[in-house]
């Protein structure tokens, strides 16, 4: 009874949309109505016969439309029902509670005003009743073995993916509206700023006089559809559907270092860590922006180099700054991960462990790829932590990750390096400091916010 009512729910749903799509600020009234037929070969209707269940049931499918604007005459109109309604016309057997699991799929063979569609597969025997937004049609399937109910839970998952699909496509429109808004914002900002700079000093401006008018934009093309391409391993076009979007990252992976110098007395072969790794963090991803601060300052376009991305962790440096885009600089993926790391520590001899905790910032820079790597800022903000060992002294320190990268694997994976990763230690009883050079390698998992 519950999967009944949810469906007829959606249907009333459906069918009140389509009705207030044709009430517009006219005040003019609007009646949709669905004409649902059965069909036989070609376009030829098939009446009120029976339909035999070795065939799979075909319909025309259309709109009527009644239109009358107040004291004006009414205008009926038809249309075909586009992919989407078709998508949600259920069929449901006289004595089963749940809908049919049958598709209807458009045919490319058209008739008058009308689309064609045919049922994925055959129908047992039985009175059935084809559900639209707007209508309805009795169908009498004879002929063949009778057929069991269709399983509820089936049908529930069907009408919840029917759910979720139209979600998406609301979302989808909804963002479209929100690039045209920003496209028209744009739009007048720079003709303001052109009307600025044509009536300079303020004073001057005169709105008769032409010289500080400017004509209103033209209407631009679309662009032109670009030819079809293969998408490649390396890139990944779909993540940029998540820009703007929060993520849950939680990793595991091995972690290694070894002491390199030790400020006091001199290179100390004893001190290294091997052991594993665990973290858990958040991430905000935000869309990838290629200006420069060149370009920002010389109000130029062609002065940032986007490939030095993935030099401005080390090699670009301050003298590159200007080049490289901005986000190259400050990161456009941002985040917090909390790390443990427990191992064997060789400063208290073979059988020595220690514990360590810190956190660590993330500033890393992605231009949509599968690849992320540390932007500057990302470089030069050190990881902070303690380590607590057995028989050894516990000690604070500081670590940088040079030329640390993300690969994703897919969308809820990636392989995580963290690239050179110089530390200092310093123990909390005064003794002398030291230097270490470690790395580490982690699988991540991420949850992003839907």
């Amino acid at each position: 009874m519950a999967l009944a009512l949810r469906s007829c729910r959606l249907v009333a749903v459906l069918g009140l949309v389509g009705l207030l799509s044709f009430s517009d600020e006219g005040a003019a009234t609007g009646i949709r109505r669905s004409l649902i037929e059965p069909l036989g070969e070609g376009c030829t209707p098939w009446g009120d016969r029976p339909w035999p269940s070795a065939r799979r049931l075909r319909l025309s499918l259309a709109y009527s439309d009644l239109v009358q604007a107040p004291g004006g005459p009414a205008n009926v109109t038809q249309s075909p029902m586009t992919a989407v309604d078709v998508e949600h016309i259920l069929l449901t057997r006289e004595g089963c509670t749940a809908p049919e699991l049958v598709t209807l799929v458009p045919e490319s063979a058209s008739c008058k005003e009308v689309t064609v569609a045919v049922a994925d597969r055959p129908l047992p025997p039985g009175r059935y009743t084809v559900q639209t937004p707007s209508g309805s049609l009795v169908v009498e399937v004879v002929g063949g073995a009778p057929g069991p109910c269709p399983d509820e839970a089936e049908s529930r998952a069907r009408l919840d993916e029917l759910r979720r699909r139209d979600e998406e496509r609301e979302r989808e429109r909804l963002r479209q509206l929100q690039l045209q808004e920003q496209e028209h914002r744009r739009e007048r900002a720079a003709r303001l700023e052109a009307l600025r700079r044509a009536c300079i000093p303020p004073r001057q401006f005169n709105p008769l006089d032409e010289s500080c008018r400017v004509p209103a934009p033209s209407p631009r093309p679309g662009p032109a559809p670009s030819p079809p391409r293969d998408v490649g391993f390396w890139d990944d076009p779909e993540w940029q559907d998540h820009r703007g979007d929060w993520g849950f990252i939680a990793s595991a992976g091995a972690a290694a270092q070894v002491a390199v110098t030790e400020l006091a007395t001199g290179p100390d072969r004893d001190r290294g860590f091997v052991g594993g790794s665990l973290s858990v963090g958040f991430r905000h991803f935000r869309p990838f922006a290629r200006r420069g601060l060149l370009e920002l300052a010389l109000e130029s376009e062609d002065t940032t180099v986007e490939g030095m991305v993935w030099c401005a962790p080390v090699l670009c440096g301050v003298l590159g700054l200007p080049f490289m885009p901005l986000q190259a600089a400050v990161g456009n993926d941002h985040g917090l991960d909390l790390r443990a790391a427990i191992g064997r520590d060789f400063r208290a001899g073979p059988d020595g462990a220690a514990l360590s905790l810190s956190l660590h910032p993330v500033l890393q820079v992605s231009r949509g790829s599968r690849f992320s790597t540390t932007s500057t800022a990302g470089t030069l903000l050190p990881e902070v932590g303690i380590q607590l060992a057995t028989g050894a002294d516990r000690a604070m320190f500081l670590r940088w990750h040079l030329m640390a990268f993300d690969l994703r694997l897919g969308r809820h994976l990636a392989l995580a390096w963290d690239g050179a990763g110089p530390s200092i230690f310093v123990p909390f009883d005064g003794s002398a400091a030291w230097l270490s050079l470690g790395t580490g390698l982690r699988i991540q998992a991420l949850a992003i916010s839907e």
